[in-house]
C-alpha cells in the first residue's frame, strides 16, 4: 500500500479558474487535420483492433498569430465509448466552434460556461481546449497550470500496454522486452476468454515486476470464478473489469476479493461518475484519461476529488500522437508519487511521429517532462494528412 501513498501538490481548481478566467479568446482560425499514422504492429484488446491511429489534432491560431495544438483521443468506432472521430469532428465544427465565434473577444469563463450546454462529448470539447491553453502558452499568456509550475516533476514515470498475442511465448517474450526496456509497469490486456494460465505463467514468470491487467470493461457477474483465480495467482490490481455503468459489479467484487484492487477507467468521465463511484465503494484508483474527462480542467477536479478523498490516481492515453502525448505528460508532472502513467514513448508505437521532438524514455522507465507545448512538424503532418478543414472566425 506505500507504494500507492498520495500526495496531491494542486490548489484548489476554484483558484486555477480564477487565473484564466478573465483571458479574453482572440481566436482567428480553426483548423481540424485529420491523419492516420501507421504503427509498427498491430494492437488488440477486448475494444478491438488498431493497425494505425487515426487522429483529429487541430490548430488554433489567435489574432496574432501564435498558434497552439491539441488532439482529439477518441478512437474511429463507438466501441470504447459513445464519442468516434467522424461525430466529434462534426461536434466541433456544428456546436463548440459555433460557441467560440458567438464569445470571440470575451473572457474565457463565458465560453467555458456555456461549453457545459453541450452534453457529453469530453473527447471533443478537451481536444478545443488543449489547443486554445497552447495558443495562450505561445503568446506568453496565463495557462490552468501557471500557478504551480514550481511543483512540476522533472520526469514522469511510464508504463507500457500490451494487447492480446497469439500465443503464451509471444507474450512471454514481449512482456519480457518491455522489462529490459525499463518500463516501470507493464499492463496487459485481457478477456474472460484468456487461458487463467498464461497469466499465472507470466506472474510466476515476472514476480518483480509490477503488472496491472485491463479488461476494458468485457467481464460481467458471471465470470466471478475468473476473478477469484486472479486473486490466487497474486495479482493485486485489475483495470475496468466491467461496463462502464456496472459500478454494483465493482463494489460488489471488492468485498468478495479484498486483495484485489479495483482501477476505474471508462466509468468515469465526469465529476458526478467520480462521486457516485466513491459512494458505492466501487474503486481503489483511477486512471484519469485527460480526453475522456474533457480536457485539463476536468482532470484537474478529479485529480482534487481522488486527493480529498486518498484515492491514487494516474495518467493513461488513447494511443495520442505525440501531440496528445506531450499535452498528457504535462499533466502528469504534477502527479507525484505514482508507479507509473500509461503514455509510452512515441516510438513503442509508430516509427515516425508528427511532434517536431518525438517523446522519449530512459533507461529506468522516465520521459523528461516537455518543457513546452507540443509544436507539430508541418512536413509530417503533411505526408499523414488524409483530410483537412479550416474553421475561420469572422472578425
Amino acid at each position: 500500500m506505500d507504494l500507492f501513498k498520495f500526495v496531491c501538490f494542486f490548489k484548489s481548481i476554484k483558484f486555477m479558474l480564477n487565473i484564466i478566467q478573465d483571458i479574453e479568446l482572440r481566436i482567428a482560425e480553426m483548423q481540424l487535420i485529420e491523419i492516420d499514422l501507421p504503427q509498427h504492429d498491430t494492437f488488440s484488446s477486448s475494444v478491438g483492433i488498431r493497425t494505425s491511429r487515426r487522429a483529429l489534432i487541430l490548430k488554433c491560431i489567435d489574432i496574432d498569430g501564435y498558434f497552439g495544438f491539441g488532439e482529439c483521443s477518441a478512437r474511429t468506432d463507438p466501441f470504447y465509448s459513445h464519442e468516434f472521430l467522424d461525430a466529434c469532428v462534426q461536434v466541433i465544427r456544428d456546436f463548440i466552434f459555433p460557441l467560440l465565434m458567438r464569445y470571440n473577444f470575451q473572457p474565457f469563463s463565458i465560453f467555458y460556461h456555456n461549453l457545459e450546454r453541450i452534453k457529453g462529448w469530453q473527447f471533443a470539447k478537451a481536444a478545443v481546449l488543449d489547443a486554445i491553453f497552447n495558443t495562450w502558452q505561445a503568446a506568453s499568456l496565463p495557462h490552468p497550470l501557471s500557478a504551480v509550475l514550481n511543483q512540476q516533476q522533472p520526469r514522469v514515470p511510464v508504463g507500457i500496454s500490451l494487447g492480446f498475442q497469439n500465443s503464451l511465448d509471444s507474450l512471454l517474450a514481449i512482456v519480457d522486452l518491455a522489462v529490459h526496456q525499463g518500463y516501470r509497469r507493464i499492463k496487459l490486456k485481457i478477456s474472460p476468454q484468456q487461458p487463467l494460465e498464461q497469466l499465472e505463467r507470466i506472474r510466476t514468470s515476472f514476480p518483480n515486476t509490477n503488472l496491472l491487467l485491463d479488461a476494458n470493461g468485457s467481464f460481467s457477474e458471471k465470470d466471478f470464478r475468473y476473478f477469484e483465480q486472479l486473486e490466487a495467482q497474486g495479482f493485486s490490481i485489475i483495470e475496468q473489469p466491467f461496463p462502464a455503468e456496472r459500478l454494483d459489479l465493482c463494489s460488489k467484487i471488492r468485498q468478495i476479493f479484498p486483495n484485489l484492487r479495483i482501477c476505474l477507467d471508462e466509468s468515469v468521465s465526469t465529476l458526478g461518475h467520480l462521486y457516485s463511484a466513491i459512494q458505492m465503494s466501487a474503486l481503489d484508483e483511477l486512471n484519469i484519461k485527460v480526453g475522456r474527462v474533457g480536457g485539463l480542467l476536468n482532470a484537474l477536479a478529479l485529480t482534487e476529488v481522488c486527493c480529498k478523498y486518498e484515492i491514487p490516481t494516474w495518467v493513461g492515453g488513447m494511443f495520442e500522437t505525440g501531440i496528445g502525448r506531450t499535452n498528457n505528460l504535462l499533466f502528469a508532472a504534477f502527479i507525484p508519487q505514482v508507479i507509473a502513467h500509461d503514455i509510452s514513448p512515441s516510438i513503442r508505437y509508430f516509427p515516425e511521429d508528427i511532434t517536431a521532438q518525438p517523446l522519449t524514455m530512459d533507461e529506468n522507465g522516465y520521459i523528461q517532462t516537455p518543457k513546452k507545448p507540443p509544436i507539430a512538424d508541418e512536413a509530417y503532418l503533411s505526408k499523414y494528412k488524409v483530410k483537412e478543414e479550416r474553421l475561420v472566425v469572422h472578425l
